[in-house]
């Protein structure tokens, strides 16, 4: 593969893992959340971010 397309490739990886694990935290409970340091409108905030942000 070439290098641009590689590097292409990558960056949408990256997004798409970023992208899954910001809308995971939509999935956890309260107690989860505080575990992590997070509220639920911290979680609510992230978790809608669109996958480029």
């Amino acid at each position: 593969m070439s290098r641009p397309l590689s590097r292409l490739f990558a960056r949408l990886l990256r997004q798409s893992r970023r992208h899954h694990s910001r809308h995971g935290l939509l999935d956890l409970d309260d107690r989860q959340l505080r575990d992590i340091g997070l509220t639920r409108d911290d979680a609510r905030r992230e978790g809608t971010k669109r996958f480029w942000q």
